[in-house]
């Protein structure tokens, strides 16, 4: 599975929860205006290639850190926010196994006035 492939993956998982807007590396800011909320963006912190006898497997056989940004509108509510992580959470872990969560941060952003979480997730498919 390529980069590309876990990409869509995480597209295909978290976009319909934030109503489509879950973007690679920045959240979208249309005409320097800040985005709609909810929104998602995730980042490739990492790779880590399998080694074997016959070289590494490249891309497709690595390892990936990565970290998903979950972006809402303060004004909406902690049980709410609450609500859409949740639904996060039990979307990345209906793409199976492969993915593994492996930490969480919490802040609030005083400039876009949204609550946001940082979960960052192991995608195994070396074993």
């Amino acid at each position: 599975m390529s980069q590309l492939s876990v990409s869509q993956q995480i597209v295909q998982a978290v976009g319909p929860l934030v109503g489509g807007r879950c973007y690679a590396r920045t959240f979208l800011q249309p005409d320097g205006a800040l985005p709609p909320w909810p929104a998602a963006r995730f980042v490739f912190a990492s790779l880590t290639t399998a080694p074997s006898i016959c070289g590494d497997g490249g891309d497709d056989a690595a390892d990936y850190r990565v970290q998903i940004d979950l972006a809402d509108a303060y004004g909406k509510g902690e049980a709410a926010f609450l609500a859409l992580r949740a639904q996060l959470l039990a979307a990345m872990q209906a793409l199976g196994a492969t993915f593994v969560l492996d930490g969480q941060r919490d802040e609030f952003d005083a400039d876009t006035k949204t609550l946001r979480c940082s979960l960052d997730y192991l995608v195994y498919q070396s074993n």
